[in-house]
């Protein structure tokens, strides 16, 4: 399933992933029931795709422990990420600075998280701009 967001951002999800309804709010939320890839608005203040990831951190995952972070291009554009963990939840969180700034979060149960990272890359990787 392709879904369009922002009327400019497309993502594609893999099979048996549903969107989740999120009452308003900007977030598109999607899940297969135990993981969950978001795409966000970011701050509009934001400069590049650190401050886009760095924002989203304290907003959305105040007090998670960091993990690692580092940066890398996602449909050719740049972006920024961090892996953290809070409360028995592995998270990671991307800034990216593209046509249309958007901040993805990826969440997983702790102990599958390792399991789900070739799906989150795959969604992360299909993400394409009109």
């Amino acid at each position: 399933m392709t879904v369009t967001l922002y009327g400019s951002v497309t993502v594609t999800l893999p099979n048996g992933w549903k969107v989740k309804p999120h009452p308003g709010s900007t977030s598109a939320v999607f899940s297969d029931g135990k993981a969950f890839f978001e795409v966000h608005s970011p701050n509009p203040k934001a400069k590049n795709a650190e401050d886009i990831a760095s924002y989203a951190l304290g907003t959305i995952t105040p007090g998670a422990s960091i993990l690692s972070k580092g940066n890398e291009k996602i449909s050719g554009f740049d972006a920024a990420y961090y892996i953290v963990s809070k409360g028995g939840t592995k998270i990671r969180i991307t800034g990216l600075d593209a046509k249309t700034r958007l901040t993805l979060v990826e969440r997983a149960p702790s102990g599958s998280y390792d399991s789900y990272k070739q799906i989150f890359e795959k969604i992360r990787n299909g993400i394409r701009f009109l």
